[in-house]
């Protein structure tokens, strides 16, 4: 296949990656201002959606219209997949190719509400963008905006569009912190039917599947 036909795949707005939306042209417009620069724009975005998105895993949900990039800006906060999920649409908004990124991970500093929830501390499906600069993939996590991580005393996600932007493994004392335990691959769209799968076979104690797709 044509390279340059295959990147255009990453340029397209989706269902849920719905670039091509008012809300998400309206944001990168209000966002990058007139910056031109395709490496500034992107760590403008970053920024934007990592901190005007307040981190919340309670907000889950797996309803489709809930995971619309357009949707998603309206809502004060969500969870890591929401989260990439805009910052691939605002991405490619700006021309930039994007692409969703999913890995399992175990967060050891998990706190104790969540993690009797889930009745482990693996996080299935954690959900992160990948940009296309400079002619390579950049993994970038927009998920812990930087007050959270302030309050958890670990390190915030920082990115300079050159560099893998991911969980440290370490928190600020020294700690283990985030373990990226396995990656389960790349998409130009959200793979729903997947996820769902998934999470019904890693957290099969949550009843209210049929309220959140």
């Amino acid at each position: 296949m044509n390279s340059n036909a295959n990147m255009e795949t990453f340029l397209q707005p989706t269902f849920f990656i719905d670039s091509d939306s008012t809300e998400i042209s309206d944001f990168v417009s209000e966002t990058v201002s007139k910056e031109t620069n395709p490496k500034l724009m992107a760590i403008r975005i970053f920024y934007a959606v990592r901190d005007q998105i307040i981190y919340d895993p309670y907000a889950f949900t797996l309803k489709p219209e809930r995971l619309k990039a357009s949707y998603i800006l309206s809502q004060k906060s969500a969870f890591c997949i929401p989260k990439a999920i805009v910052l691939a649409a605002a991405a490619r908004a700006a021309n930039i190719p994007a692409r969703l990124g999913f890995a399992n991970l175990i967060n050891h500093l998990m706190g104790k509400e969540l993690k009797q929830l889930l009745q482990t501390n693996l996080i299935a499906w954690h959900g992160y963008a990948e940009l296309y600069i400079d002619h390579q993939w950049i993994k970038v996590t927009p998920a812990f905006n930087a007050d959270l991580c302030k309050h958890l005393n670990v390190p915030s996600v920082e990115f300079n569009a050159e560099n893998h932007a991911i969980f440290p493994g370490k928190d600020n004392n020294g700690n283990q912190y985030m373990e990226y335990i396995n990656y389960q691959g790349t998409f130009s769209d959200l793979p729903l039917d997947r996820i769902v799968k998934s999470m019904k076979h890693y957290y099969p104690q949550l009843k209210t599947y049929k309220e959140l797709i």
